[in-house]
This record gives C-alpha cells, sequence and structure tokens, in this order.
C-alpha cells in the first residue's frame, strides 16, 4: 500500500490507533489483505480513477439501450395476453396501471400508447428490430462495462477489441433474455398469481385481498427482484473479468 498515506496517517491521534486496528484484521477470501487495504483501494480507486467519468460514459451507453429494449417489453406483452390474462379480462387496464407505476406520468402515458397500438395490430417486424436494436446498444453498454473492468487506477489490462466487443455482444444477449424471462414473470405474478388469491380468498373467507395485505407476495416480489439483479451482476462479472471464472458464480 501507499507508505506516503501511511506516514501521514501515523501523525493524528486516534486515527493512527485506528489505522493499526484496521490492519490487524484480515478478511477470509480476500487473499490476506486487510480491512485497511481494501478501503485504501477503494478510495484511491474513487479519486485517482475519474470514477465519474467512466460512471457517465456507461450510464449514457445503458440509458441509449433502455428505450428499445423497453419498446421491445411492451411489443412482446400482446403476444402474451392470451397466455397470461387466462382468468383477468382487465389485464389491459392493470399493465397500464402498472407502466404508470414503473415510469414517470409522461413515460407511461407514451409506452401505454405504444401499447395499445400494438395490441390492435400485432407487428412481428417491429418485435425483431426493437429486440436486434436493443441487443446491439446494450452490448455497447456492456462494452463499457468492461472496459472500467480491465482499465482503472489500480488495474490497466488489454483484450482484443473484437474479442471483448463479441464477449459483450453475448453477455447483452444473455442480459437481455434475463430481463425478458423476469419481466413476463413479473407480469405473470402481478396479475395472474395475485389475480388467483384474490379469487380463492374471495370464495372462503367473503373478502378481498389488497397486495399491501399479503406480506408474503411482497417479500416474493422483493426476493425476485434481488435474485434478477443478483445474476445480473454476477454475469457481468464473470465474463467482463479474467479473474472472473475462477470464482463460484453463486
Amino acid at each position: 500500500m501507499s507508505v506516503e498515506i501511511e506516514k501521514k496517517l501515523e501523525r493524528i491521534p486516534i486515527i493512527n490507533w485506528l489505522v493499526r486496528l484496521l490492519k490487524n484484521i484480515r478478511l477470509p477470501g480476500f487473499e490476506g489483505l486487510s480491512i485497511y487495504d481494501l478501503m485504501e483501494m477503494y478510495i484511491l480507486g474513487i479519486v485517482e480513477g475519474a470514477l465519474s467519468t467512466r460512471a457517465s460514459a456507461i450510464a449514457f451507453s445503458l440509458f441509449l439501450a433502455l428505450f428499445p429494449l423497453m419498446i421491445f417489453l411492451v411489443t412482446l406483452v400482446p403476444f402474451l395476453v392470451s397466455y397470461i390474462s387466462l382468468e383477468n379480462a382487465n389485464f389491459d387496464f392493470q399493465f397500464q396501471s402498472f407502466l404508470e407505476s414503473f415510469f414517470p406520468s409522461a413515460t407511461g402515458d407514451y409506452f401505454g400508447e405504444i401499447y395499445q397500438q400494438i395490441k390492435d395490430q400485432k407487428r412481428g417486424g417491429l418485435l425483431s428490430s426493437t429486440f436486434l436494436l436493443s441487443i446491439f446498444l446494450m452490448a455497447n453498454g456492456v462494452n463499457a462495462i468492461f472496459g472500467g473492468f480491465e482499465n482503472s487506477y489500480h488495474v490497466n489490462l488489454n483484450r482484443n477489441i473484437f474479442k471483448q466487443y463479441l464477449f459483450a455482444l453475448f453477455v447483452g444477449l444473455i442480459l437481455s433474455v434475463l430481463l425478458i424471462v423476469g419481466f413476463v414473470a413479473f407480469i405473470y405474478f402481478e396479475f395472474y398469481v395475485l389475480g388467483y388469491l384474490n379469487q380463492f380468498a374471495a370464495r372462503t373467507g367473503g373478502y378481498v385481498l389488497g397486495k399491501e395485505d399479503i406480506i408474503g407476495v411482497q417479500l416474493a416480489k422483493f426476493l425476485f427482484f434481488v435474485l434478477l439483479s443478483y445474476l445480473t451482476t454476477a454475469t457481468l462479472y464473470y465474463f467482463g473479468t479474467r479473474e472472473g471464472k475462477q470464482a463460484k458464480f453463486f
């Protein structure tokens, strides 16, 4: 670690005692690094590694992929209505309410209009074109993340640009499929499973359950999003770093 930083910290009362304490605490699974070593690496990486610029580039690349992907998902829903809304005649209203709760009002109205247009006239060409466009733009975002993994204040690795973009395209495809499966599962759970639970409660107890009344449902939704976030992060680290394949995916 940096000797200059340690000398400066040794001159500060109380801080020098805290530094010595953190140096003696070794964390398992970090190849003998102490808490102090990890904190110093993390702080130096943020201060000296142009983190804000890298984060802005990654956010911009992924933002470009967001709207084509959402258009694809909204385009996909009308093809799944016959499977999702078997016992839910009010699916259109509930789906638009879901869009309004998930997006800002103007954006929700925009995707709601797209959904109504596609529902009236299903467009397989739009489905395929938006899917390909979202894959391409997401590959750019994943490639930016991979670039952040390989170039930082502490690490400077070089991977063949074509191989890296091929990896990014492959991971972008995996993430897109993962998001599609998660989206369909969430819609199915939100409108079909909850509808079945409400009907069951009405038949057995004579009352209607609200979403906020079922604690298990809220917990299941939270765990679902945690699992989806973990799978996304683990996929990026597994394919985006050279050391990723040496670690366990779970």
